[in-house]
């Protein structure tokens, strides 16, 4: 199976500030890849970042998309209840945004007591505010859910990141997790995506580990030669292996060709790397000269 898709970070669709109309425009990105018969949309990730780029969490959503993708979700007391049960990443982000509101969002200046040891805190924080955030998030995931509906009814594939590495700043860092979250990390983005790419450093042996038969695929890391005898896409940067992801860096538009013409399975170069700077994304056409190359070449 050969396919042919774009790279574009949900934050970058054109959308209002309304309710709902990042989703609205989630819908419609969707389509229009569909539309054109592209088939893979690869999302960079969905957390929120820090200056350097560096993720925030590797498990929360980025709050700054909950207008837009998930206000209008309804849920109650009971649901957000339920939800903060379920893991326990979901009660540490809610508990971080709460003394964020107040001690700012770096937990590094924070006073000693609001650093967890051995996952507990040594002072109280406002239940009313982490129920509140709980519930933005539980929001959000409902949000998301309604988008990778839409594309599995519009048979698009969903590639979604999972970084290895987080900011300094990050909820893991507070938390004092590193490479032993990978797994649980992993878990939680399972229902976020139809494919997972897996960071550098999540490797064929953390595949393996995971639990049979989850209803995801995975894209692991180019460095793992493992990769491919797993059945899983590698992810490359190059354009030399059949069983490989090429979502690399484009130069010019001879790199798009051979991209294209390359033996990789799947190819999703950026949206930038595809269209004129500037240009948006919904703009007539913009898309279509990718796209027929994509078909004139067999993907």
């Amino acid at each position: 199976m050969r396919r042919a898709g774009v790279g574009l970070d949900l934050r970058s669709l054109p959308a209002g500030d309304g309710v709902a109309d990042v989703r609205k425009a989630a819908f419609r990105w969707i389509d229009l890849l569909a539309d054109l018969g592209l088939g893979l949309w690869r999302v960079p990730t969905l957390a929120a970042h820090d200056a350097d780029r560096s993720p925030l969490s590797g498990l929360a959503i980025d709050p700054a998309l909950h207008r837009g993708l998930a206000e209008d979700v309804e849920i109650d007391d009971e649901h957000i209840t339920a939800w903060l049960t379920e893991e326990p990443w979901r009660v540490h982000h809610a508990v971080h945004a709460t003394i964020a509101e107040s001690e700012g969002g770096d937990w590094r200046t924070w006073p000693e007591a609001y650093r967890p040891e051995g996952g507990n805190l040594s002072v109280e924080v406002d239940a009313n505010r982490v129920r509140h955030h709980a519930g933005l998030q539980l929001q959000l995931e409902i949000g998301w859910k309604m988008v990778l509906h839409h594309a599995n009814a519009r048979q698009v594939i969903v590639v979604l990141d999972v970084p290895s590495t987080m900011s300094p700043t990050s909820i893991e860092a507070w938390t004092q997790q590193g490479a032993e979250a990978w797994p649980h990390r992993v878990l939680t983005n399972v229902r976020r995506a139809h494919v997972l790419g897996l960071g550098e450093g999540m490797n064929a042996e953390l595949v393996n580990d995971l639990p049979d038969e989850l209803p995801v695929g995975f894209v692991v890391h180019g460095e793992d030669p493992e990769g491919a005898d797993l059945g899983r896409l590698r992810w490359s940067s190059e354009r030399e292996g059949e069983d490989e992801a090429c979502f690399g860096l484009l130069t010019d538009q001879a790199g798009l060709q051979a991209l294209l013409d390359g033996p990789a399975r799947w190819v999703a170069p950026r949206f930038s790397d595809v269209a004129p700077e500037g240009v948006s994304p919904f703009e007539p056409d913009v898309l279509m000269p990718y796209a027929m190359a994509a078909h004139d070449r067999g993907r």
